[in-house]
């Protein structure tokens, strides 16, 4: 889900256009009637039985799970320890992506002793009952990279329990490697005490994007001449090479209210930063993050939605006096034109 320009650029990019209408929204109840319309025109409606409470791998594991904007993407966190009790951090991002015509994923975990850090992408099925994916994982490694064939299988017992087997394809077909049972329940998990009261700090493969880490808001003109303000929130992963950014207006009542979440993550098989940004309307934006000499970011994005494709470039930096300034161009009959220079300044001190 890593100046964070592929990020804040899509979501800029979509907070003037979705501005509007969350002004002209009238009561609580037109929300509600939109998020329960997108939810039934989800193509990841499998994943509502996912939602509520948390799900626990006896004591070791708990995931929880949220929407993402539109309902278009879902997000799992799990908090927990490895098997030498040391603090353990995985995040998968569940999206529908309407180029592909899949329901793709991209899945981040730890820095594992003799492993190193690993991201997984791929593509899954999920009917709610039944669900079956495949992934490639890299994994930093030691002493070099490793690129590892993964399969996932889950098998549903009733509403509140599944059964998960992971698979691994060595040369010889896919073998199973190991299986879990999952449970359902309401209590909110634990958060593992870390060894020796050390806190956790992001790694140096995120150094570039660590300024923007915090609150940022951001005001520009309505088409009814009030302010509009949208809130902009950079948020690291702990123990993972991620930050997850999600661009709201100050209305919004849910994650999935919202008009972008964008992932900032270190790809562990490209040694590169990447984004992949997910809207409200269902769009995608996915592209390479590249540092600049003066310490901005810029990014060749390509965005897919309804069935077209496009390119969109995006250049992010700081201003003197602290702002970020973000600009966007769109490509059309092989011509760049200036769609967006916006200014976010901080709701909060850096050091929040």
């Amino acid at each position: 889900m890593r100046s964070i320009s592929a990020i804040v650029f899509h979501s800029l990019l979509a907070f003037p256009l979705a501005c509007n209408p969350v002004h002209a929204q009238s009561s609580n109840n037109d929300a509600t009637k939109e998020r329960t319309s997108a939810a039934k025109a989800s193509p990841l409606a499998g994943f509502a039985v996912m939602e509520e409470g948390q799900w626990n791998l006896g004591s070791i594991h708990a995931d929880t799970w949220h929407w993402g904007p539109g309902r278009y993407s879902i997000r799992s966190h799990t908090v927990g320890a490895d098997g030498d009790d040391n603090p353990w951090r995985e995040i998968a991002v569940y999206y529908w992506h309407p180029g592909l015509g899949q329901i793709r994923v991209i899945s981040l975990h730890p820095d594992i002793p003799a492993i190193g850090r690993g991201i997984a992408e791929g593509s899954v099925e999920f009917d709610g009952q039944t669900f079956t994916g495949k992934v490639d994982l890299f994994q930093t490694g030691r002493p070099k990279p490793v690129h590892r064939r993964l399969a996932h299988h889950w098998t549903f017992d009733g509403p509140d329990r599944y059964h998960e087997a992971l698979l691994e394809n060595s040369g010889r077909g896919y073998e199973t490697l190991v299986e879990w049972d999952y449970v359902r329940s309401v209590v909110q998990p634990t958060k593992p005490t870390v060894p020796n009261g050390d806190a956790p700090l992001p790694s140096a493969n995120l150094k570039p994007l660590l300024p923007l880490l915090g609150r940022w808001e951001i005001q520009t003109e309505a088409a009814d001449d009030r302010d509009a303000r949208a809130r902009l929130n950079f948020e690291w992963a702990e123990y993972l090479d991620l930050i997850a950014v999600r661009l709201e207006s100050a209305e919004a009542e849910s994650s999935a209210d919202s008009f972008c979440d964008a992932y900032l993550f270190h790809h562990a098989g490209t040694n590169s930063l990447r984004c992949l940004a997910l809207t409200r309307s269902g769009g995608v934006y996915e592209g390479e993050l590249k540092l600049l000499p003066d310490g901005a970011l810029e990014s060749e994005l390509k965005h897919s939605e309804s069935g077209a494709s496009n390119w969109c470039f995006a250049r992010v930096g700081f201003e003197d006096d602290g702002s970020i300034r973000v600009r966007i161009w769109t490509e059309a009959d092989g011509k760049r034109e200036l769609a967006q220079d916006v200014r976010a300044r901080r709701a909060d001190s850096p050091s929040e």
